[in-house]
């Protein structure tokens, strides 16, 4: 306790805070100082704080008492009822205004002091709509004058921010004269109550969810907002779009909307106005784009609701859809594509088990894989039927028909039409065949066919891929091709701009679509003539046949741009982007092996001398090609997490067990990752050698003695790699390897090689040892010098594919041609159930997989064979051929040559 009346402790002991007293001093003036400055900037602040609040206050004051002066004075001149916040007037129970001035009075005087906060002010709403309405229906004009318009949109206003009040909530009665009246007022000023369609469209879809499963879901209902709704839909302003905009965002990216909504509105909306609106909200900025501001889920029941308003309108309108079939497949297109992943996943999603022991009780309703609501996959669905698909083709082919067979870019038609198709070829992969057949098979036109001769789909799109600057200029060059898929490349020869050249692309790559098909279903004589007139008596497939020149001109193109797109991987896609290069390329170049394998004696163009460009060339990318998967398989061992082929059955066999979700998901995210690692290394080794990849996809362009040569200097480096220069003999001297001898019975050739030999894997490749055993079971004299090898290779292969051995794995066609017994596996389930072996057991599963690994086996006889360059006399049929060389060695071994 101070006693001394200082305002310092004299008594107190000094800090040890190693500052000296004078510095202390200091300090405290300074603090007590900006204290004191402080408390005397607060004393200014606080008087006209105190002015401000007391004069808002008195102006708030003021503003209620002028307020309730004027309730009152309308409450005496329409001589209401002290209670008329209870009371509930009607159209039938009150007189209308005696002349016009007076409702406006009325009106002007309602629209100054009415307020949602103020409960009773919705009764004077209420009353003023009865009787508005009752005026309303007498006088010979909507709106008398133009001084009506301006207290007409406040009530407007008003109204909806009445029905959008949650404190107190309205009564049914209120909410049935309010749409009354906002029926009344967005018929009289459609184009001023357009300024507020957002407020407007935005409360009457609450509106529509809260009564969706009542009566008032029914038009003729009062509570109904479905009148007001078309009110402002029907009228065709200045102001039109920004109306359709505002009902695509609040009302019909709504859920479950009613049928009798969808009814009124495709009968009194306008779907031009529809589709341009939609359009325009897909073409805006990021921030107001409707793909970024809507979820998902909204935009499926948008797709939805514009496919049934579009088909109810064309089918009830008999005249030509033409001027609205252009903004409709645009915005479909748009909407589909960006819904791509999901509508595949959720069309037809697969059945998934869900655990008894599962904790995740939501995980049914957050899967991407649930599926689509009724509505909106039957809607969906009507874009994949053949009355869809080829009505639109039909249209443009009258419209080319027309024009004489005239493609003109300007138009736009020809591109909206290809980018639909491709996006639904995306959106439904599982659908793609019968697309495409649709459209090749219904593309004739339908209108005045004596006069406008039917144009195939094929032709349509062939003169239409034809005349693009894209085609041509990659036709005469096939460096052009780098700046056209490439447009920061430096090598810029076009002047094309980015949407030009993106249509361009599109209509060329419908074409390559719909040419396969043609390509399968055609035969020789159909393909070599090549039809030129337009004989109604035609088959449908000769009429659709090119001409050899433009098969030619074709080939050429697709040669080129293949060519460039392998030989110049790096420049056209960059170093960030490997993958999207590589699989156009496949694209490509899988059509032109398409057109080569189907008609292979049809002879192309010379190929360019710089495919191969000398054997050494070739020897040295795939020396440089297994240095880089040497090296990748190093950092594999370093570090084993990163490996993506380690473990991949065992996770997959982890998902089924118990845990939470989230634990699952990052064992996915991280299985993901390692496998798009993998992906990035394969697409970079493609990148590094150009030779080799134009050798696998392209092998056709090469003669066959070069492609045996290449061939089998690969595999004399691979046996170099694998056990030096040490010959066969010595290897199997040196290595002492029990596994590469065996000894094999002439009885069964095939089952002792399978049983000793089978589980050598890569090691086949290996030299073997064999040593015949006789059917007395005496072995056979003899030194295995590579002849016994041979005569071992031959007889299983004899043994193997004989298809009278009772193995009956391989079978044989008219023509004598060996293929697989597409029968073997069911074959083989069907014997055991009748030996009485249950379907689950382990002992089925064993016999069915020991089939499927003498199928293996037998490819890797083949294979040792052509390993060892071994002749065998195999005749395998060409459809087997075709099918076994479309894997283009993706499924090869580790480090093994793709060739």
């Amino acid at each position: 306790v101070n006693l001394s009346g200082r305002k310092g402790n004299p008594f107190a002991a000094t800090p040890s805070t190693g500052q000296s007293p004078s510095t202390q001093t200091v300090q405290s003036t300074v603090a007590h100082a900006q204290a004191e400055r402080a408390l005397r900037q607060q004393e200014r602040r606080r008087p006209p704080a105190a002015t401000a609040i007391q004069k808002s206050w008195r102006g708030y004051r003021d503003r209620r008492e002028i307020e309730d002066t004027w309730r009152r004075d309308w409450d005496v001149w329409e001589e209401a009822d002290p209670s008329l916040g209870r009371a509930v007037p009607t159209a039938n129970t009150l007189v209308p205004y005696q002349s016009q001035a007076d409702c406006l009075k009325q009106l002007q005087l309602l629209v100054h002091f009415a307020s949602p906060r103020e409960p009773s002010d919705m009764g004077r709403l209420r009353h003023f709509a009865c009787r508005y309405q009752a005026s309303f229906l007498g006088w010979p004009t909507a709106c008398p004058s133009n001084e009506w318009i301006f207290p007409l949109l406040r009530l407007g206003k008003l109204s909806i921010a009445m029905l959008q009040r949650a404190q107190p909530p309205i009564t049914p009665d209120d909410t049935k004269e309010l749409l009354r009246l906002l029926y009344t007022i967005a018929g009289t000023i459609p184009e001023q109550m357009a300024m507020y369609s957002e407020m407007f469209f935005e409360a009457l879809g609450d509106l529509l969810e809260k009564y969706r499963d009542g009566p008032a879901s029914q038009t003729g209902h009062p509570l109904s907002p479905n009148m007001a709704i078309v009110a402002l839909l029907r009228p065709k302003t200045a102001r039109t779009g920004i109306v359709y905009e505002s009902f695509v965002r609040y009302v019909l990216c709504r859920p479950d909307l009613p049928d009798r909504t969808l009814r009124i509105i495709e009968s009194e909306g306008r779907m031009e106005d529809l589709a341009l609106a939609l359009n325009s909200l897909l073409s805006r900025s990021s921030s107001e784009n409707l793909l970024r501001t809507k979820s998902a889920e909204e935009l499926l029941w948008l797709i939805a609701y514009f496919i049934h308003l579009h088909r109810s309108t064309a089918s009830r309108n008999s005249r030509s859809t033409k001027g609205r079939d252009a903004p409709y497949v645009t915005v479909l297109s748009r909407l589909v594509s960006h819904l791509a992943v999901d509508i595949s996943s959720r069309i037809d999603p697969p059945s998934t088990a869900i655990s008894d022991h599962s904790d995740d009780t939501t995980s049914l309703a957050t899967s991407p894989h649930r599926p689509l609501p009724p509505f909106v996959r039957w809607e969906i669905l009507t874009l994949i039927s053949q009355d869809h698909v080829s009505g639109l083709l039909a249209q443009a082919t009258t419209s080319a028909a027309q024009a004489g067979n005239t493609f003109a870019m300007g138009s736009g038609q020809t591109s909206h039409l290809a980018v639909y198709v491709l996006t639904l070829l995306r959106a439904f992969p599982r659908r793609g065949d019968e697309i495409r057949m649709w459209l090749y098979l219904g593309s004739t036109s339908r209108q005045s066919e004596e006069i406008y001769p039917s144009v195939p789909a094929i032709k349509y799109y062939y003169n239409a891929a034809t005349q693009t600057s894209v085609y041509k200029l990659i036709s005469d060059e096939p460096s052009h091709a780098i700046s056209l898929l490439n447009p920061q490349s430096r090598r810029r020869t076009d002047t094309l701009t980015v949407p030009d050249r993106n249509e361009q692309w599109q209509i060329i790559l419908l074409f390559f679509e719909l040419y396969p098909i043609v390509l399968k279903v055609m035969d020789d004589e159909e393909f070599l003539t090549g039809a030129a007139s337009s004989d109604s008596c035609e088959s449908w497939t000769r009429r659709s046949a090119l001409s050899l020149d433009q098969v030619k001109d074709l080939t050429v193109f697709l040669k080129n741009l293949s060519f460039c797109m392998y030989w110049n991987a790096s420049e056209i896609a960059g170093v960030d982007e490997p993958e999207k290069k590589n699989s156009i390329a496949e694209y490509f170049s899988g059509n032109l092996s398409a057109f080569h394998d189907n008609h292979p004696d049809a002879k192309s163009t010379r190929p360019q001398d710089a495919v191969i460009a000398g054997l050494p060339a070739v020897v040295q990318e795939e020396e440089e090609k297994h240095k880089i998967q040497e090296s990748y398989a190093a950092d594999a061992n370093e570090h084993p997490d990163d490996d993506p082929d380690d473990n991949i059955e065992e996770e997959e066999a982890q998902d089924t067990l118990i845990g939470t979700q989230r634990t699952q998901q990052v064992r996915n995210i991280e299985r993901l990752k390692r496998q798009q690692r993998k992906a990035s290394r394969r697409k970079y080794l493609e990148s590094v050698t150009p030779r080799l990849e134009i050798l696998q996809n392209m092998p056709f362009f090469i003669p066959f003695a070069t492609r045996v040569q290449i061939f089998r200097h690969f595999v004399l480096l691979d046996q170099v790699r694998r056990r030096g220069n040490v010959e066969a003999d010595m290897w199997l001297f040196r290595s002492d390897k029990s596994s590469h001898r065996a000894r094999v019975h002439r009885e069964s050739i095939f089952d002792d090689a399978f049983e000793q030999f089978y589980k050598l894997n890569e090691g086949l490749k290996e030299p073997i040892q064999i040593t015949f055993v006789d059917k007395f079971g005496t072995v056979e004299e003899g030194i295995d010098g590579g002849g016994v090898t041979k005569e071992f290779l031959t007889s299983v292969t004899n043994e193997a594919f004989n298809s009278m051995n009772g193995l009956d794995m391989f079978v044989e066609n008219d023509q004598h041609l060996l293929y697989p017994n597409p029968t073997a596996v069911e074959e083989r389930k069907e014997l055991l159930r009748q030996a009485g072996m249950p379907d689950n057991s382990q002992d089925h599963r064993a016999s069915v997989r020991d089939l499927l690994q003498r199928f293996e086996f037998m490819g890797r006889i083949i294979g040792k064979c052509l390993y060892e360059g071994i002749l065998v006399d195999i005749h395998f049929a060409p459809f087997f051929l075709l099918k076994w060389s479309l894997t283009g060695g993706h499924s090869s071994a580790a480090r093994e040559s793709a060739y």
